[in-house]
């Protein structure tokens, strides 16, 4: 990736985040993690487990233990090389649902906490989805259950938090941080400052930000953000008494930061077999051209053709057609990229194209699908434009 001669760094980049996405998988497999309820459609969570999101990439296994550590004791903690998400595991529901409570959207290293329950069984057979008097065993009984782990797992003998910390820890952060939505996007942390310091003490203002790709090292907001009160009655009162309130001729949207069980949205997954030799690629960015396409696929085998569907004014539809000489290279291609493999930013979505199906024939079905798609689109631009000439 650092090399300056080289071509093609999109496609370079791909693969670099594709052996990534590899490596973390081999680890959560070699620490009992069970990734095939991760691929199908999750209908039921853990409701010990939690699943981290979002981290800093200087986030450490100790830091992860005394974040999570003072709502409860500690099972297991899976905290992968590549350092963007860990599995944490409580020995009792309430210490797990306490924890969620109390961290979800709060600040981290600067940067939002996502929080969500992991799907059931996420540990195996062993990982009850369901509470029971088993879930509280002695710590002779859970070290003796649990798999052997490396360096980056944590069993619960190394965490022990007394019960007044617990609390302390509880009342610093539940309840006080609301979420801010509709910011202008040239609002600053000052401005926000300023306006809910009426209400009550702060602890922390931010404003989430992401990388500007026309300008190396220029920060742009994303039109959200996060208010932390040092009391949560402060912020009750705020989320009564500012909502709709006018910030750089901006209304701001409040909530509360707390997400439940409830309001997890479910994971949406698919469990396709290998079909053949051909695969479809879908949300292929347009800046993206046959050779890169052809270079990324190249990788796993030897290629028989790569194609992408033009449009009549030459550019393509953002689809692929790519055909392996070999079942088994198309295989390689599929479990290797499907994964979460991005290309000029937009993430590739692969399925399995028909067997006895030509690539002819493809290309010439979606082409006729997007063509249709092509005149409602114009006709609800058209109302849409109607609709703002009448107001």
């Amino acid at each position: 990736i650092l090399n300056p001669t080289a071509d093609n760094l999109a496609v370079r980049m791909a693969l670099g985040e594709t052996q990534l996405v590899a490596e973390c998988m081999e680890f959560l497999k070699a620490n009992g993690v069970v990734l095939d309820v991760f691929d199908t459609r999750v209908k039921e969570r853990s409701p010990t487990t939690i699943l981290a999101k979002n981290l800093p990439f200087d986030t450490t296994l100790d830091e992860i233990k005394t974040l999570f550590g003072k709502h409860g004791v500690l099972r297991k903690v899976v905290f992968p090389p590549s350092r963007t998400m860990a599995l944490i595991d409580f020995q009792h529901p309430t210490e797990a649902r306490k924890a969620f409570t109390a961290l979800a959207y709060r600040r981290f290293k600067l940067e939002p906490l996502y929080l969500e329950w992991a799907p059931a069984k996420v540990f195996g057979a062993s990982d009850s989805s369901k509470p029971s008097e088993a879930t509280a065993t002695t710590d002779e009984n859970t070290a003796a259950q649990q798999p052997r782990i490396d360096e980056h797992t944590m069993l619960e003998e190394d965490l022990k938090v007394d019960d007044e910390g617990d609390a302390t820890a509880e009342n610093a952060a539940e309840g006080c941080t609301i979420f801010v939505k509709n910011l202008n996007f040239d609002t600053k942390e000052d401005a926000l400052t300023a306006l809910f310091s009426k209400v009550g003490p702060l602890r922390s203002v931010s404003i989430a930000r992401k990388k500007n790709p026309k300008a190396a090292g220029e920060m742009l907001s994303m039109g959200f953000g996060f208010v932390e009160f040092q009391k949560a009655s402060d912020a009750k009162e705020a989320l009564k008494t500012m909502q709709d309130v006018e910030l750089d001729e901006h209304k701001l949207v409040l909530k509360a930061s707390h997400k439940t069980a409830s309001t997890q949205p479910e994971t949406k997954g698919k469990v396709v077999k290998a079909l053949g030799t051909k695969l479809l690629v879908r949300n292929v960015a347009f800046e993206a051209t046959r050779k890169d396409m052809q270079t990324l696929f190249a990788t796993f085998g030897q290629l028989r053709s790569v194609r992408l569907p033009k449009k009549l004014d030459g550019t393509h539809r953002g689809i692929a057609f790519i055909d392996f000489m070999t079942k088994q290279e198309a295989k390689n291609a599929f479990e290797a990229l499907s994964a979460s493999t991005h290309l000029y930013g937009r993430r590739l979505v692969i399925e399995w194209a028909k067997d006895d199906e030509s690539v002819e024939l493809m290309q010439e079905r979606t082409s006729k699908k997007l063509s249709a798609a092509e005149p409602r689109r114009q006709t609800k631009r058209a109302k849409l434009g109607e609709d703002s000439a009448m107001e």
